[in-house]
């Protein structure tokens, strides 16, 4: 984690022992250990959060594509009314189409 080497930490733990003493070593050790425990949970929290923003991100994206879709899809149902109106208006042709041609066989 902080790479450092055997002998480096022997002359730390030195220092440490001369500058605090025996007594109070194990005390300071203790400490310097859940300093690093509540440090690492502290990462592992951050890094849900991190995991959640994520999950949002991801959910807005889904969102967007849900409009961008929905917006194509009112757009082909107009074509498809379009579509019908103009059907609907070739078959008021063909009717008045076939009565004339009834009118002039008659």
């Amino acid at each position: 984690m902080f790479n450092i080497g055997l002998s480096e930490f022997l002359l730390l733990l030195l220092i440490a022992f001369l500058v605090v003493g025996p007594k109070d070593l194990p005390k300071i050790a203790r400490a310097i250990g859940k300093g690093v425990r509540y440090l690492g949970n502290l990462k592992e929290e951050f890094g849900e959060i991190l995991n959640i923003e994520e999950e949002i991100n991801a959910v807005k994206n889904d969102f967007e594509e849900i409009k961008d879709i929905t917006k194509e899809a009112e757009q082909a149902s107009r074509d498809i009314i379009d579509v019908m109106n103009e059907a609907k208006k070739d078959l008021k042709d063909i009717d008045g189409a076939i009565s004339e041609a009834k009118s002039v066989v008659e």
